[in-house]
């Protein structure tokens, strides 16, 4: 059985994070290296740093599943997965300048999570507050594992600032 929340995100900084509850993002923040800014992707102890190719709000997507997904990849302008802990069993999605007050938490069984990231619409346009960007993270219990970059986006990365 799949749950399934959606979430209106404020990318600043041209990124959102997924983080355990309990993971300190002040002195674990993701470091936005060349390479992590190549996969949009940086990652941190119980953190997951999405990269965006705009700030402003983008739609995210996450889905709790039993298994690991057979979704179509075709569709999706790059697709990367990854593992995090979350030992407080409690998943945040927001944005790196949101109040932890106005997070509403994810309630999963403690543990670690392999995480599967879909990123969609990275070329188009944004007017400024709304991007056409929109995010999916498909999550489900098991051992750590690498980090994998299984569709790269043809588009072009920008300089982030961190």
């Amino acid at each position: 059985m799949k749950r399934r929340f959606e979430f209106e995100v404020v990318a600043e900084c041209e990124q959102f994070l997924l983080y355990d509850l309990a993971a300190d993002t002040v002195e674990n923040f993701p470091e936005w290296t060349d390479e992590a800014d190549k996969r949009l992707l940086a990652v941190e102890e119980g953190i997951i740093g999405v990269g965006t190719r705009h700030d402003g709000i983008v739609s995210v997507v996450v889905e709790i599943a039993d298994c690991e997904p057979d979704e179509e990849m075709s569709r999706w302008d790059q697709v990367n997965e990854t593992t995090i802990e979350v030992p407080s069993g409690r998943l945040i999605v927001a944005g790196i300048f949101d109040f932890l007050r106005d997070a509403r938490p994810i309630d999963l069984e403690p543990g670690s999570y392999r995480t599967r990231l879909y990123y969609g619409d990275l070329g188009a346009l944004s007017n400024g507050t709304f991007s056409n960007e929109h995010y999916k993270a498909i999550m489900w219990s098991a051992a750590h594992g690498p980090l994998l970059v299984l569709k790269q986006a043809s588009i072009r990365t920008k300089e982030r600032i961190n």
